[in-house]
């Protein structure tokens, strides 16, 4: 099975809408140029319909205006990931890229979205999340893009932070992501030929 976010916490929810009502949230970004809201709505609506490069643009300028929100910065780093993942399918199938922002090499998007999903950590953390959900969120950024070491190392502490929960309203949040990320560490370990490592990640993250 591939990798899988867990249900009750998932990453994004990306929802496009219609296409007037489109029209009239970008008219009301342009006239409102510190509107928060209306930019990640966007930012919602483009993900929605895999057009990352206009995704990541209003998620940014989200994150431009709350920077302390660590939704704002989650989204534009996931947004940027995704368009990595378009870009490298893109160039393996010979298409031209019709959303493409700018010319900036897919490494250097990579390192920007990266740092987007440092700075959702700090801030998620700051604001009383828990350290093993922003490790999991960033093992599966890094997983959806193949960079896999940082992957693995974010899942093993999404795992050892989640067994280490002892906090009773936080038991059950750390029992699905730890799943999760037993889950999803599995995967990777058994693509790359580590069968019997896939097998015990998987029994760790079942708490």
């Amino acid at each position: 099975p591939d990798a899988a976010d867990p249900p009750s916490r998932p990453m994004i929810r990306p929802r496009a809408v219609g296409a007037r009502e489109a029209r009239l949230l970008q008219l009301i970004a342009n006239t409102n140029p510190e509107c928060v809201e209306v930019r990640m709505m966007l930012g919602n609506h483009f993900m929605a319909q895999h057009r990352y490069g206009r995704a990541s643009a209003y998620y940014l300028a989200a994150y431009r205006l709350a920077r302390s929100d660590p939704l704002t910065s989650l989204c534009a780093g996931i947004a940027l990931v995704k368009l990595c993942e378009f870009l490298a399918g893109q160039q393996c199938s010979g298409q031209a890229d019709a959303d493409k922002p700018d010319s900036t090499p897919r490494g250097r998007r990579l390192l920007q979205a990266f740092a987007l999903l440092a700075v959702y950590r700090e801030a998620l953390v700051a604001q009383g999340g828990t350290h093993y959900e922003a490790d999991y969120n960033l093992a599966r950024a890094a997983h959806q893009v193949d960079v896999r070491e940082i992957a693995r190392r974010r899942y093993q502490a999404a795992i050892d932070g989640a067994r280490a929960e002892r906090r009773p309203g936080l038991t059950e949040l750390a029992r699905t992501i730890g799943a999760a990320a037993g889950h999803n560490l599995s995967v990777l370990l058994r693509r790359i030929g580590a069968v019997a490592l896939g097998g015990n990640a998987m029994q760790e993250g079942a708490l």
